[in-house]
This record gives C-alpha cells, sequence and structure tokens, in this order.
C-alpha cells in the first residue's frame, strides 16, 4: 500500500494550496483506474495539473481485493492505512491544515466512507477530517438499487471489475453487506456537511444489459451532493481521453470550486457535537406524513421544565407491526442528531439483543462490557443523549432494568405493545394507519418518484391505498411490486382481488429500507413469539385470533364470548364450538381466559380493545387471520365462528336481547360473505343455522338479506326431512309470513295455501299449528284482495276455534276480530 505523488508545484517557494487524492476500487490500481486505454492520458497526471496548478496531486494504491474479501476489519485497515499515509505526507506545519479532496472510483469510495469515519473517532487522524473539502465518487455503491440488494450489487461489481473474482472475494462482500450499508448511513447522519459529487454511469458494460452500479445506489442523497450523470460505463466514467472530455470538465470545475470554497467554521461546529452515532438502519427515501406524531416526540423532548419537574425522559411510540414506528424515529434522529452527543440504537426484541447492543456501547463508551457500566457512563455524563429501544415488542421482556439511573437522557421506546405507555415519562403515541392524502402520496413516490400522473390514476391510487386502510407498509410494498414488475394500477387491484396472500407476502428486492419482512411476515413475528410461550393464554389468544377473521373487522361484541357460554351451559343440546371449553371448568375462570388472550393479542396490536367493551382489528390484519390459516383450518374455524355467534343469542325477548342483537348484524353479514371463499357448512348445518342467523336479520331491517337463507333452509328441509316434517312446515309458514311483510305477496300466497293443506292433511283442521296457517293465509287473501276467500277461511277459524277452544278464548276472540275486520274492509269495497 502506498500514497504516490504524481504532481506538485514546481516552484519551491511555492507551498500547495490543496491536496487532491485519487483511490481506486476493485480490478484496478493507483494508475490504470485513472488512464485511458486508448490515448494512456493519466488524466490526474497529465491534464489536471495544467487547470490546477497550485494543487497536490497523489494516488493510492493498495490491494483492493483483499480489502474486500475477507472481514470488513480489512476494510478498516485499509482505510486506516491511508489515513497514515497521508498524515505522513503532511506533517509538517504548513501542511497539516491544507485543504484535503478525495477523488474515489467504484469501491474505493467504500475506503474513503471508512477512512473519514475513523478520522472522526481517532484523535490522531483529527487533521484529516477537519481538512477534508469534499469527495468526487465515480458509481460508488451506497446501498441497494432498484433491482438489487445491496450485497447483490457489491458482488455484480467484483464479477465485472475483477477478472475472474475468487469466489470468498464474491462471498464476503454479500456477506458483508448489512455492516457496509451502515458505513453510508454513518456516513450520511455523523460526519461533517462535506461538499459531495456523485457521478453515475449510464451505460451498461460490454456483454451486459443492465448498469453494474445503478443511479439509486450511486448516490449517498445528503446534503450538499451534486449529482452527475456520466454518458459511459462503469470502468470507462474516470478514464478521459483528451483534455476536452465534457466529464474531465465537470471534474476539474467541482475541485476549483471545492478548493475555492472553504468549509466553514459554522458548519464545523453545528456537528461537533454528535460524537456517537450508532443507528443500523436507513431512514426510507419515500417516508411520507407523520408531521403531528414527530411534532408531538419533538415537543415532549425539547420541553422547559422546572427543576422539580427534571426527570428521564421517555416517549413510547406503539402500534401494529409495518406501521412506521422505526421509521418515525429514524426521521427524529434526521432532524435532531445534532442535539445528542450519542445516539444509540438498541434492539429490544429479547434480553439477548438487547445486552449485545450493550456491549456494543461499552465499546465506543470506552467502559466495561458490562450492562452496569454504560448505565452509569450514560447516567452521569453532561452530554446529552438518546436511546432507541426498536422492537420491544414481547410482553415479558421488562425494560427497566435498563434505563440509566437518574433524570438524564431521551429514550425513545418502539413497540407493538400498547402496555408499554406506563414507561413514559413525558407521552406516547399510537402510530395509527395513514390519512388518505399521505397514503396516496407515499404511493406515488414508491411507483412514480416525483411523476405528475393523470387523474384517473388518482383515484385508482385512492383505492389501492384505501384497501390497505393506510398501512405504511402494505402501501410501500404494493408500490414496490407495482413498480418493479411494471404492473398498472388497474391490473394491481385486479390481481389483488384473486391473490391477495401472495401480494402481502411478497418482499420487494428493493425498497429503499432496511426492513426484511413482508406485511403478513410481519405479524406473524409477533404469532411466532406468542407460540413460543406454550401456556393457556397464549394457546387461547391464538384460537381467538383464528375467530376474529370471521367476523366484521370492527366492534366485535366482547360479550358475545361470555353469551355463549352461559347459553350452552343452559342448553347442552347446543354444539359447543367455543374455543376455550377444553381449558376451563367454570364461567369466572373462562371469563379470566378471554380477558387474558384479549390482552395479548393487544399487547402485539394485533387487536383494539375499544370503550364500549368490543375488539376491532386493522382491515389487512382481518384478512391475515384467515390467510394464514390451511384450508382445513379456514373451514374448521368458519363453523366455530358461526356457532358462536348463534349460540351467543337468546329469543327470550328481554331487555339484554334487544340491546345485544343489533350488535351482531356485521358480524352475520360478514359470516355470509366469507362462506364461499373460505368456509364450509354441511346442510345440516345450514338447517341449523341459517334461521337463526335470518331471524337476526329479519329483525332488524334486513329482510332482503335474510329471505335468501329462510328460502334455502326451506328447499333443503323439503329434500331432508320431507315437505310435511313439522320443522319444514314451520319453515314454510315463516317464509310465507316474511315475503308478506317485504311486499313479495306472489311468493307468499302460495306457499301460505300450501302450509295450510299439509297442516291440515298432517295435524288436523282444528290442530293449533293449522289455524295459526289459517290465520295467516286469510291475511294474505285479504292483502291480495281476495276477500271473499278470506272471509270463508276467517269464519271457518271462528268455527274451529270456538269448538276447540271455546267462545271466551283469547284466540277465539283474535280470530272473531279477524272475521271482523275483513267484513269491514268488503265492505268499505262496496259500491
Amino acid at each position: 500500500m502506498a500514497l504516490s505523488i504524481l504532481y506538485a508545484p514546481q516552484i519551491a517557494t511555492t507551498s500547495p494550496a490543496v491536496d487532491i487524492v485519487a483511490v481506486h476500487g476493485l480490478g484496478g490500481d493507483a494508475i490504470d483506474t485513472w488512464t485511458h486505454p486508448k490515448s494512456k492520458a493519466f488524466w490526474l497526471k497529465d491534464f489536471l495539473p495544467k487547470q490546477i496548478p497550485d494543487a497536490r496531486v497523489m494516488t493510492f494504491g493498495y490491494n483492493a481485493a483483499a480489502a474486500f474479501e475477507q472481514s470488513t476489519a480489512e476494510v478498516i485497515d485499509h482505510a486506516k492505512s491511508l489515513l497514515t499515509s497521508l498524515v505522513d505526507k503532511r506533517e509538517e506545519s504548513e501542511e497539516v491544515h491544507r485543504p484535503l479532496i478525495f477523488v474515489a472510483h467504484s469501491l474505493g469510495g467504500i475506503v474513503v466512507k471508512q477512512a473519514l469515519l475513523q478520522a472522526k473517532l481517532e484523535p490522531r487522524y483529527q487533521s484529516i477530517k477537519d481538512a477534508t473539502l469534499g469527495i468526487i465518487f465515480f458509481g460508488t455503491p451506497h446501498r441497494g438499487s432498484d433491482k438489487a440488494t445491496y450485497g447483490k450489487v457489491l458482488a455484480t461489481v467484483a464479477q465485472f471489475m475483477s477478472h475472474r473474482p475468487p469466489p470468498r472475494l464474491v462471498a464476503a462482500l454479500q456477506t458483508n453487506s448489512d455492516v457496509l450499508l451502515r458505513l453510508t448511513s454513518d456516513f450520511r447522519f455523523q460526519l461533517p456537511d462535506y461538499q459531495v459529487y456523485s457521478f453515475f454511469e449510464l451505460r451498461p458494460m460490454k456483454g451486459h444489459s443492465t448498469l453494474i452500479v445503478e443511479k439509486h445506489s450511486a448516490l449517498l442523497e445528503t446534503n450538499h451532493e451534486e449529482q452527475i450523470p456520466v454518458d459511459a460505463d462503469h470502468s470507462a466514467m474516470c478514464k478521459f481521453e483528451t483534455e476536452a472530455d465534457d466529464t474531465f470538465e465537470k471534474v476539474y470545475k467541482r475541485v476549483k470550486r471545492m478548493k475555492n470554497t472553504p468549509r466553514s467554521v459554522a458548519n464545523e461546529q453545528s456537528v461537533s457535537n454528535n460524537k456517537h452515532f450508532e443507528v443500523p438502519y436507513l431512514l426510507s427515501p419515500v417516508f411520507t406524513g407523520r408531521d403531528d406524531v414527530l411534532e408531538r416526540l419533538t415537543t415532549s423532548f425539547t420541553a422547559k421544565r422546572s427543576a422539580q419537574n427534571r426527570h428521564q425522559q421517555r416517549f413510547v411510540l406503539f402500534g401494529l407491526g409495518g406501521s412506521g414506528k422505526t421509521q418515525i424515529c429514524l426521521r427524529y434522529i434526521q432532524e435532531h442528531r445534532e442535539r445528542y452527543w450519542a445516539i444509540f440504537w438498541v434492539d429490544a426484541s429479547s434480553d439477548n439483543r438487547v445486552q449485545q447492543c450493550f456491549t456494543q456501547m461499552a465499546r465506543l463508551l470506552q467502559v466495561d462490557e458490562e450492562v452496569d457500566s454504560v448505565k452509569r457512563k450514560l447516567a452521569n455524563t453532561s452530554q446529552t443523549w438518546l436511546l432507541i429501544f426498536d422492537n420491544a415488542d414481547n410482553p415479558n421482556l421488562k425494560l427497566a432494568p435498563y434505563f440509566p439511573a437518574g433524570d438524564r437522557g431521551d429514550i425513545v421506546i418502539a413497540s407493538r405493545n400498547p402496555q408499554h405507555q406506563h414507561y413514559s415519562t413525558v407521552g406516547s403515541q399510537e402510530v395509527t394507519r395513514l390519512s388518505l392524502h399521505d397514503s396516496t402520496l407515499l404511493l406515488t413516490k414508491v411507483v412514480y418518484g416525483e411523476i405528475d400522473i393523470s387523474p384517473r390514476a388518482s383515484e385508482e391510487r385512492k383505492t389501492i391505498v384505501e384497501i390497505f386502510g393506510g398501512h405504511a407498509l402494505a402501501i410501500v410494498q404494493a408500490g414496490a411490486y407495482i413498480r418493479e414488475t411494471s404492473c398498472s394500477l388497474p391490473d394491481y387491484l385486479e390481481l389483488y382481488q384473486r391473490r391477495k396472500k401472495d401480494l402481502l407476502e411478497y418482499l420487494p428486492t428493493h425498497l429503499g429500507t432496511d426492513y426484511q419482512h413482508s406485511v403478513y411476515a410481519t405479524w406473524q413475528v409477533s404469532v411466532d413469539m406468542i407460540e413460543s410461550m406454550r401456556d393457556t393464554v397464549s394457546h387461547s389468544a391464538l384460537r381467538l385470533l383464528s375467530l376474529l377473521g370471521f367476523y366484521h373487522h370492527d366492534q366485535v361484541p366482547v360479550q358475545m364470548f361470555y353469551h355463549a357460554w352461559q347459553n350452552l351451559q343452559a342448553n347442552q343440546d347446543l354444539p359447543d364450538y367455543l374455543p376455550w371449553r377444553d381449558a376451563v371448568s367454570d364461567f369466572f375462570d373462562y371469563r379470566q381466559v378471554v380477558q387474558a388472550s384479549i390482552t395479548l393479542l393487544g399487547s402485539f396490536s394485533l387487536v383494539t380493545r375499544n370503550a364500549e367493551f368490543s375488539l376491532s382489528l386493522h382491515p389487512l390484519v382481518h384478512d391475515w387471520c384467515r390467510e394464514r390459516m390451511s384450508v382445513e383450518e379456514q373451514q374448521s374455524n368458519y363453523r366455530r365462528a358461526l356457532y358462536l355467534l348463534t349460540s351467543s343469542v337468546t329469543w327470550k325477548f328481554q331487555s339484554d336481547d334487544y340491546t345485544r342483537r343489533p350488535l351482531l348484524v356485521s358480524h352475520v353479514h360478514e359470516l355470509l360473505r366469507l362462506l364461499a371463499p373460505y368456509g364450509y357448512l354441511s346442510e345440516e348445518d345450514k338447517m341449523r343455522q341459517w334461521p337463526l342467523l335470518a331471524e337476526i336479520l329479519m329483525k332488524h331491517g334486513w329482510m332482503e338479506d335474510a329471505l335468501p337463507l329462510a328460502a334455502e333452509v326451506l328447499t333443503l328441509q323439503k329434500s331432508k326431512l320431507g315437505e310435511d316434517h313439522p320443522d319444514t312446515l314451520v319453515s314454510m309458514h315463516s317464509l310465507a309470513f316474511h315475503y308478506s311483510l317485504g311486499g313479495r305477496q306472489s311468493e307468499a300466497l302460495p306457499l301460505a295455501e300450501e302450509v295450510v293443506i299439509l297442516r291440515k292433511s298432517k295435524l288436523g283442521e282444528d290442530h293449533p299449528d293449522t289455524l295459526d296457517s289459517m290465520h295467516s293465509l286469510a291475511f294474505q287473501y285479504s292483502l291480495a284482495g281476495r276477500r271473499s276467500e278470506a272471509l270463508r277461511l276467517a269464519e271457518e277459524m271462528v268455527i274451529l276455534r270456538k269448538s276447540k277452544l271455546g267462545e271466551d278464548h283469547p284466540d277465539t276472540a283474535g280470530s272473531t276480530q279477524s272475521r271482523a275486520y275483513i267484513l269491514e274492509k268488503i265492505a268499505e269495497a262496496s259500491p
């Protein structure tokens, strides 16, 4: 490894005004990377000094393959070698503070970023950090592209820039890509505001159909970055045949610009406060909205408090997985990094992960690698620090033992568990669905970038985001699918209806974030955690979740589960489909298990407990509850949900019945909607359950939805039981009556006539059920204008009831009144 001087001002009395250092990447060296293959022009030596004669130009040579084919420690070693060489070349008093500019090609940019990061962390290299004005990047892959993950981008560079690269080099680049991506995050947010010029290629290399480093990957998207296209491939973009080359002109003019625009002291001071920045993720480039949450978070941490009201400031963000809690934390960090001397990110998914994060913090803080040592350091420093406890979802994990003592520092807890609000000292906020405006804007950013699209497309976007209920991750992944597959919005909507599960399990190649779960996989993580608990409550909670997918997603009454138990206890003939009967034996224990199951599901934000003692689910979670099951499980749980609902209903006409039943209507509709795609009911099931659902709907004004159920039951009973079976006759009588109430007289009348004939034959003409049917038929005749037939039937009923019940019986009196009513109608119709 060597830092070679290519040019220095020739006049002995002239000190260079700036040092320019070039760093090559894989497959190149200190000279060939910058040399044109035809003209043999080595522009760093042949062209650049003519344009900037007061500059000293150097090139750094190193074994790039060795730097990247081992662990990331090798990258650090090569970066330190660059720094050491620079310190040696700049040790004279007039050289130490000389402005410095880096020029890097491909993976050489990673070495430069690592070097500047080390210069920030290690005092012996402080002069390099302070002197650096900016960097020119030629095709440096900073992150994944729209078409490939970061590991694949790095591997592609190796394959095409190194002739026959050893397999271990390719494997190492993919293995270490997460660490190298984190380097980009550190560089973007921790280092001073250098001037950055990112040149990106426009042409694929010969024999390759796509770009080696896509534009998205070649951009840092940080302050002072200018993005410059180069009409060349990845290798040729930093080789110039003549001084008239357009790209060379752009390069030397930007070097001049940096040389003549020293970094301001104000910029240095503005960033000097942040010393430790351990944040493993990148903010999504399409982050949208959440202004209200960010404002509340900021206000909570910056509000002035009296000495008597001083305490450690802890804020809790909670909400459904994939709703955007982590991204909100990253956005807050981006906006307020310089407020904090140290920012540490803690993966709170388990005690083991928390302790690993604290070990890393201990190394950076240079204290013993113990949790208590880190806590003492933070508790006693006068500097302002921020801890982010992310993925704090496990209800059994206690966070308090990891909080530093005293009143110093800010802490954000991001969790699916709303119960973690008890950790808060300055506020908490549920991260709910995005607004329609922000949802639509987010989808637009992912699919189209900043391109304006037609009003029709706007309506289609609105339809898509409404399907996803404003769920941030679902919208981003849908947009990524549309972009990556070139699928039109209408085609996506059609595809979603047919392949919902596949689309919500789809993990796009590039999301612009480090999130590695699809929408459905995000919630499966919660289920896996619940399953791992292996106790009665966790088992019962998962059974409850399986049922909730078949009711409407909003306002599932908790009382329904209690009433089902009580009715089943009172009526042993009812089928028992309660999900917890095998675990508990009395009603008190049953209520406890129900409440504990709801609490456990709520701790992962899979359900929300409403003030009116009901449960709600996000529409996508509601769908996922069904989609995660096998076909057999779907059919089984559909039956359980149906029988539980119908078992909860009584027809005693008490006040509770009238308040309970209306709450079930939306869930009856949902059960009916889901039967074809998810459920299976035998003919016996339908004969038993449809009358109950129809009755609920009829009692609450949904006659048109109820009548098809009643008609289907009658058809089944005629086929299975016979047309003169008592149950068949009851259904026939009821259907005729409700057809009449629904204004469908043409269907009601023949059915009513058939009931009378069958009951007279089966039961006798004076049987109470026969007389009820005759009464109903007389009413039907009257409504149809067939008053003579109505009068004949009414008179026959009076005679039969007098004979059977006596003149004073209330039913006889009722028949007499019906006859009088019909006579009155006949008289009114007479001229």
